[in-house]
């Protein structure tokens, strides 16, 4: 009898405010099927709020002064300055490494923190890799094993490669935006193409790698919502109209797309 896999998907900043509401409307089929054959519910969170000290905890079991990861920097090695969190400061086992040491098999997409990529039976690809840079370079550590690395930057999507039908999706008067003068467009379409990158390794690798426990985290919901949640229906008064015809539906558009993802 073949062992069961284990298929951990996290959402960071997902809030049953916004996805209940769609699964009524019947725009997050994939969710509701979840919630109808299996169980949902809110749970707590640690303070202060910060996503890589709560996936660790998420990963680890573990409270943040028991795994050693606080927030979204650290001190550099050689105490001049900070840099981008990473998982050298983390002090304990993640779930991979348990598994790892019982001959099982992990794959791990985007986790946070995850770079440098550990080498685990199985794969990794750090939170390093599905960021959108001005010249992406595939640098060691930012997939494990490493050989692997030509074949996944090869899957990576840019946001000037977003099909015109996805993007307006999201803002469908997107030919109507002044992006001369207004960003926020771009930077719909970078969240978009950073989320798709995330999915499309994670769905080669459990296409192509035997696996026990496979783990994503996307972040692009909390990202639609720090730059959009303000347009979110109802319009309020503060917010210039305009601006709101165009953006209304971004956040509601993240929620359909993860939802997606799930088929």
């Amino acid at each position: 009898m073949p062992r069961p896999k284990v298929l951990l998907v996290g959402w960071d900043a997902a809030d049953w405010k916004v996805i209940r509401p769609l699964i009524d409307a019947g725009k997050m089929p994939n969710i509701a099927r979840l919630v109808r054959n299996g169980c949902s519910a809110s749970i707590t969170t640690l303070q202060p709020s910060y996503s890589p000290m709560l996936w660790t905890s998420i990963a680890t079991g573990k409270r943040p002064f028991n795994h050693g990861i606080h927030g979204f920097t650290e001190p550099r090695p050689d105490g001049k300055g900070v840099r981008r969190v990473t998982n050298l400061a983390r002090t304990t086992k993640a779930i991979w490494n348990i598994l790892n040491q019982n001959d099982m098999r992990s794959i791990v997409v985007g986790w946070w923190p995850s770079y440098p990529a550990e080498p685990i039976r199985g794969a990794m690809v750090s939170d390093q890799f599905h960021r959108i840079a001005t010249k992406f370079e595939m640098v060691q550590g930012m997939v494990h094993p490493q050989d692997l690395g030509e074949t996944l930057a090869a899957l990576r999507l840019n946001p000037e490669e977003l099909p015109a039908d996805l993007l307006e999706f999201f803002v469908p008067r997107a030919l109507e935006v002044d992006q001369e003068h207004d960003r926020r467009l771009y930077s719909a379409a970078r969240v978009i193409a950073e989320c798709a990158n995330i999915h499309t390794a994670a769905t080669w690798l459990m296409d192509r790698e035997p696996w026990d426990l496979c783990a994503v985290y996307f972040d692009a919901i909390d990202h639609f919502g720090h730059g959009f949640m303000r347009f979110n229906p109802p319009c309020r008064s503060w917010i210039n109209e305009r601006e709101f015809e165009f953006y209304q539906g971004v956040v509601e558009a993240g929620y359909q797309l993860h939802d997606r993802m799930l088929q």
